[in-house]
């Protein structure tokens, strides 16, 4: 359940910098980055009570669900990696700077913390890169 609430936060963070951009670029935001945190907290929800990996196997490919079940497994599974890569740098940021005790009046502190955030995005988007180039090449992606 730990992994799942930092994948939570590692979401949070990018839907955070996505309206960020979009209110940068057109001077409003759009409803996606709340579109994101809600198809996020459904699949998890679903994956945590469904077991998508057992309900895909059990699945004919050529079901109506059998879609619904793939978005399932992959998005899970999408938000389980992002969870441990939360974890990995917070954790390394909490044991590199002491943190979040020496945030109380340090500017290294909170700088780190942009990093290992800014580095939580670049990682997350270089997988998702991954993740739509298997799918374009399978045919899946539209």
């Amino acid at each position: 359940m730990n992994r799942r609430l930092m994948a939570f936060a590692g979401l949070a963070w990018f839907a955070l910098l996505l309206a960020a951009m979009e209110f940068w670029q057109k001077g409003h935001v759009t409803w996606l980055p709340a579109r994101t945190i809600a198809v996020a907290v459904i699949t998890v929800a679903l994956a945590s009570r469904l077991r998508p990996a057992t309900w895909a196997a059990k699945l004919n490919p050529g079901s109506l669900f059998f879609p619904a079940a793939m978005f399932v497994l992959l998005t899970s599974h999408f938000l389980s990696a992002l969870g441990g890569e939360c974890l990995r740098a917070f954790r390394a940021w909490r044991l590199a700077t002491g943190s979040p005790r020496a945030l109380k009046g340090k500017w290294i502190a909170a700088t780190s913390l942009g990093h290992a955030l800014a580095g939580i995005l670049k990682r997350s988007i270089a997988r998702a890169e991954r993740v739509y180039a298997a799918l374009a090449v399978s045919g899946v992606a539209r």
